[in-house]
């Protein structure tokens, strides 16, 4: 396998690419976005949305108490604490998810409900981006849909967090390893209530290498280097939920975790991978104790998996933390407001010990239930008899949270975010500074793409250019075209030459003389916000002015190959006995002697090569006059050029260097031309000379 990285030296560097039947050579510098020292080779980042110290101090003491035994087990976040974070938004103290997602991927500040752009509304390369840039693996994992705020914030860039179909899109042509969560039902034809264009993204992600899973034992079983896995329509159940079903179709988060890493390190280059307990939020708006503890305990087994590997090889940093606080939890409620200091762990502590099961999943399962099976479900999954007239009203009534407030002494003061600072932890290798104390979300990615030797202010100023600004400079023009609203693009012309750059996507089609020639892929993708589309405005250009080069001598000139292709195609009409050797006879104005004898004893050997290439093109829609125009455009001979471009169209990375030693060879070519030509002379003489002998009778058909 290629690497990344190779593939982008080359593409940087090389500048080499094959359009259509002609060859075009860039001019491109390399860039440099990584700083000077590089510590580490991988970097892991967990994030537990919502998750309040005091909630996580809850999970910590129900992890405790299973054994029945107090302060004899701890969670894996405990050995590697650091610190704390700050989680202020730009102009606030409590944050919403969009804007802490991008802090702590992109290492800038942003305004609520937006994702991957400043205060001033501009994008700024994600970590995740700037790895992927230099050759990195790259990986993000959700519980919730792929394309919620958190993973978002990672891998697109949009002005609302609601804006899906900008965020799919741009997921999809991110060029990411591995992409594991939930959604499925936002990439199909029907766009899940978010877009309506009726594209089946899930086709995009199969044509793009991925190998796409949708259940756990498909996602086990694959060995593909791309791997892209929704396992539910839109989020994956709390892991509670999961275990007490025995859902054996959604992976738990341990498992995805498990499974990026098997993937990602394939590379052998270096890798990135986001992971997010995304529920833990949702349990902690809906003041929900069990959902958020089973979320942070299983959150805490997908940093196990981190810690495992990057203890066994010591090229890792495993960075650990929460994009803001959610709900106000505390042990403590108004009812120990006095006398909090008699309560007990038997009172408190222990009335979380049998907690099974979150407050959605109990409130689907009572539902037209009788009083006895309501009671005898609240003891099944929370541990909890003699219930009182009030408990057996929360519970049937959706409240079965109220029940578990008031047994274990839980208070909330919110249903939404707070402003508390929040968990850090680091894990790095002997030598690697750890990122200690109290610090802003901002510095998280800034720590981490440091000790990647990654430059996260270059990499913005490679991958989010003014595009109309670098066209115009060019003399070219630039127009947004927007009628399609969920499929913007953008036109750029400039002499013949036209490029309809796909926002949204890596992808721009490149147009010649009012005729598609080819698509080219981007290191990175086009967006759109507002009126301004930003991207690799470099490699567009570069696109833009590649020069076609006749490198190549023209071994036949284009008489000879238009004669060489009728004839092969006269050959081919009666082969496929598509017409009679009479029906062509008449039709093109050539003997049926002459038919025949083509026919019978073959062409030169070009035309031999001729016949099967234009077999080859048929079946790609090229007809034998656009092959004569390849050959005339490029001065290829056919043979060659149909196994170049076949080595280009599989993406043969060899083919600038096979390139380079036919331009070095120049001097045997011209002396194969004139053999060439020489040769068709005597058989062409010799054609004449037989048809006259038939004519006057001198020679049979037979005895020719």
């Amino acid at each position: 396998m290629i690497s990344k990285k190779t593939r982008n030296t080359l593409i940087s560097r090389a500048g080499v690419l094959l359009l259509g039947c002609t060859i075009i050579f860039g001019l491109s510098n390399p860039v440099a976005t990584k700083a000077d020292d590089k510590k580490v080779k991988n970097v892991i980042y967990l994030i537990a949305d919502g998750m309040s110290d005091g909630i996580l101090t809850a999970a910590k003491y129900y992890n405790d108490i299973q054994d029945g035994t107090l302060g004899n087990d701890k969670l894996a976040m405990d050995d590697i604490r650091s610190g704390f974070v700050k989680t202020a938004w730009a102009n606030g103290p409590i944050t919403d998810s969009a804007p802490a997602g991008t802090a702590l991927s992109s290492g800038y500040k942003a305004n609520p409900g937006v994702v991957g752009l400043n205060i001033e509304g501009q994008p700024k390369a994600t970590i995740l981006e700037a790895a992927e840039l230099n050759g990195l693996a790259t990986g993000i994992i959700a519980t919730s849909e792929i394309t919620h705020a958190t993973p978002a914030a990672f891998s697109s860039h949009v002005e609302s967090r609601q804006d899906y179909n900008s965020i799919m899109k741009q997921q999809v042509y991110k060029d990411m390893e591995v992409v594991l969560g939930g959604g499925s039902v936002f990439f199909e034809a029907t766009g899940g209530g978010k877009r309506n264009d009726g594209k089946d993204l899930t086709e995009d992600i199969k044509a793009l290498g991925y190998d796409y899973v949708t259940n756990k034992s498909e996602m086990n079983e694959s060995d593909s280097d791309k791997l892209w896995g929704l396992f539910a329509e839109k989020d994956l159940a709390y892991d509670f939920d999961r275990v007490a079903e025995g859902n054996e179709e959604e992976p738990s988060l341990a498992e995805m975790t498990e499974k990026a890493i098997e993937v990602l390190e394939k590379d052998g280059e270096g890798f990135f991978l986001m992971v997010e307990g995304s529920k833990i939020d949702w349990a902690d708006h809906a003041n929900d104790p069990s959902g958020t503890i089973g979320d942070i305990l299983a959150f805490d087994d997908a940093i196990k998996v981190a810690l495992d590997y990057a203890k066994e090889n010591q090229d890792t940093i495993v960075v650990v933390t929460t994009d803001h606080a959610n709900s106000g939890f505390s042990i403590g409620n108004e009812s120990t407001t006095s006398g909090y200091d008699d309560l007990t762990f038997e009172e408190s502590i222990m009335q979380i010990k049998d907690f099974k099961l979150s407050a959605e999943k109990f409130t689907a399962l009572v539902e037209g239930k009788s009083d006895d099976e309501v009671k005898a479900l609240i003891k099944e999954y929370y541990g909890y008899s003699n219930i009182t007239a009030e408990e057996l009203e929360y519970a049937k009534t959706g409240k079965i949270n109220e029940v578990m407030k008031i047994r274990a002494k839980l208070g909330y003061t919110t249903g939404g975010h707070t402003g508390g600072d929040v968990y850090l932890g680091v894990y790095a290798p002997a030598g690697v500074e750890k990122l200690r104390g109290t610090v802003d979300n901002t510095e998280l990615p800034k720590y981490m793409a440091s000790k990647l030797g990654l430059n996260l202010d270059s990499a913005s100023e490679t991958l989010y250019q003014d595009i109309k600004a670098k066209a115009e400079a060019e003399g070219a023009t630039f127009v947004i075209n927007t009628d399609d609203v969920e499929n913007p693009y953008f036109l750029i012309e400039k002499e013949d030459k036209t490029l309809k750059v796909i926002a949204n996507s890596n992808t721009v089609e490149v147009v010649v003389a009012g005729e598609k020639v080819e698509d080219k892929e981007l290191s990175s993708i086009s967006i759109l916000v507002g009126d301004v589309a930003y991207g690799n405005g470099d490699e567009i250009i570069e696109i833009l002015n590649e020069e076609v080069i006749n490198y190549y001598v023209k071994i036949l000139d284009l008489e000879l190959a238009t004669r060489v292709m009728m004839k092969s195609w006269y050959i081919m009409k009666v082969e496929d006995n598509k017409m009679t050797i009479t029906e062509v006879s008449k039709k093109y104005d050539i003997t049926a002697d002459t038919l025949r004898y083509y026919e019978r004893v073959g062409m030169i050997p070009p035309v031999t090569r001729t016949v099967s290439g234009i077999r080859d093109y048929q079946e790609k829609d090229l007809n034998w006059v656009e092959l004569a125009k390849c050959m005339r455009s490029a001065g290829l001979p056919v043979e060659a050029m149909i196994e170049y471009v076949k080595l280009f169209q599989d993406g043969d990375s060899t083919i600038p260097a096979r390139l380079q030693l036919l331009i070095e060879q120049r001097e045997a070519l011209l002396q194969q031309r004139k053999q060439i030509e020489e040769t068709l002379e005597r058989l062409n003489y010799k054609i004449s000379r037989y048809e006259v002998a038939v004519k006057t009778g001198k020679l049979t058909w037979d005895e020719k």
